[in-house]
């Protein structure tokens, strides 16, 4: 075969391929269903996690889980699926705009919508201890 043909049907092909993943849900961003969500992720840590605080980002894109010890955990979408940080070394907080908070470790960053409890997860951010302390 020689001409536009060829490249008529690798386009075509492509573009199957293209509405194939959407139509199977692989476009869509990671959202956290709600706060038992949230807990379930979190206590598939080694080890588990049992948070006593918890604040989802509005756009159910990631959430912030504390627990009695004072230990953070941060949950973060990656691709269609969820991580969950417990990280091992202090993290950074700072405010990125009304209710936005942005949060880095040594290995992610995460801009999390908190609404009006930006201010208190900021504040719990500055104090919050490295994991296993």
């Amino acid at each position: 075969m020689s001409g536009p043909l060829p490249l008529a049907l690798a386009l075509l092909a492509v573009l199957a391929l293209v509405a194939l993943a959407h139509w199977l849900g692989f476009s869509r961003a990671a959202k956290l269903s709600g706060p038992d969500h949230a807990t379930a992720l979190a206590q598939s840590l080694p080890g588990g996690f049992s948070p006593v605080d918890l604040a989802i980002s509005r756009d159910g894109g990631g959430a912030l889980l504390r627990d009695a010890s004072g230990q953070v955990a941060i949950i973060a979408p990656v691709g269609a699926h969820f991580v969950v940080r417990l990280p091992a070394n202090r993290f950074y907080a700072r405010p990125a705009g009304k209710g936005l908070i942005e949060v880095r470790g040594e290995d992610f960053a995460a801009l999390l919508d908190l609404g009006e409890e930006g201010a208190r997860w900021l504040a719990i951010l500055s104090g919050a201890s490295p994991a296993g302390q």
